[in-house]
């Protein structure tokens, strides 16, 4: 599915899915209240959030999944939180000859994506909740680590939104 809305989905404090998207917080001893969460579903509507708030002088982070040891997304500085929950494709890549992961999926859906889609898997964390855009960032520590190292060792490719000197989203 794909959003309507160019821009991505704005929640603000008076929406009803605000509480719901704050409580995605796994770690408790952080509490955010951002101003928005944008729901986004391309890296266009990510780009235009990024660029939003740098226009407005927001702090802003992203999110994948909401399970955040640290307090990353939950800071009560960052104003802006960029949900990428709704960006779940996994898809094969020919010219890479490489799969290309969305940083909403959650683990347990790129498991079963990958294992029915090619049979092959990835090592991984086990817990099918978090979201491969910040379990990649960290690193990808899990059992299969030994024999087969950690998840960012088979990173080929990040499609990354960055702000030049000028304020402007790329």
């Amino acid at each position: 599915m794909r959003l309507a809305h160019g821009r991505g989905n704005t929640v603000g404090a008076d929406d009803p899915r605000y509480a719901q998207l704050l409580q995605r917080n796994f770690n408790k001893r952080f509490t955010g209240r951002p101003d928005w969460i944008r729901l986004v579903d391309s890296s266009e509507q990510v780009m235009a959030a990024v660029q939003e708030a740098v226009d407005g002088g927001l702090r802003v982070v992203a999110r994948s999944g909401g399970c955040c040891l640290e307090g990353f997304v939950a800071d009560p500085a960052v104003r802006v939180v960029i949900d990428t929950s709704l960006m779940t494709d996994v898809a094969y890549d020919p010219a890479r000859d490489a799969i290309a992961i969305e940083p909403g999926v959650t683990l347990g859906e790129a498991y079963q994506k990958l294992f029915l889609g090619w049979g092959v898997t990835l090592p991984a964390g086990q817990s099918p909740y978090i979201g491969m855009g910040g379990h990649v960032m960290g690193g990808g520590h899990s059992f299969l680590s030994r024999a087969h190292g950690m998840l960012v060792d088979h990173l080929y490719a990040v499609e990354v939104v960055h702000v030049d000197e000028l304020g402007k989203a790329q």
